[in-house]
């Protein structure tokens, strides 16, 4: 955790109104999120709405320059952009015979894909 997070610290966002609204539309019970509210008031973690956030950097990032791709568990670095993803795939793959580094495919071929996450740590919803 270190090496992911700031010099000096982590960052922290306080609790708020649209953290419990996001805690009840995801399933969390009546119980947990009054918990939640009640620990984070008691520990001053709740926010007040009238605080304004004084960062010493605000980093603006255009969505629409952002462009969708996909990358390998085993090379991430090799990060294939979607509009290049038939492309990538074709050169890998040669429909109806394997060759060598090659996989076949035919008509009716069964493929099956993972998706991973990154984290080693399981997510815990009880």
């Amino acid at each position: 955790m270190k090496k992911q997070s700031v010099p000096g610290g982590g960052t922290f966002s306080p609790v708020d109104g649209r953290t419990l609204d996001y805690l009840a539309a995801t399933g969390r019970s009546e119980e947990q999120i009054r918990l939640v509210e009640a620990y984070s008031r008691a520990n001053l973690l709740m926010a007040s709405g009238d605080q304004v956030p004084d960062y010493c950097r605000v980093i603006r990032v255009d969505l629409g320059e952002i462009m969708p791709s996909v990358a390998g568990p085993s090379r991430p670095q090799d990060r294939i952009p979607l509009d290049r993803l038939k492309e990538s795939v074709s050169s890998l793959v040669s429909y109806g015979k394997a060759g060598r580094d090659r996989v076949g495919l035919a008509d009716g071929s069964v493929v099956i894909a993972a998706i991973t996450s990154c984290t080693t740590h399981p997510i815990r919803r009880s």
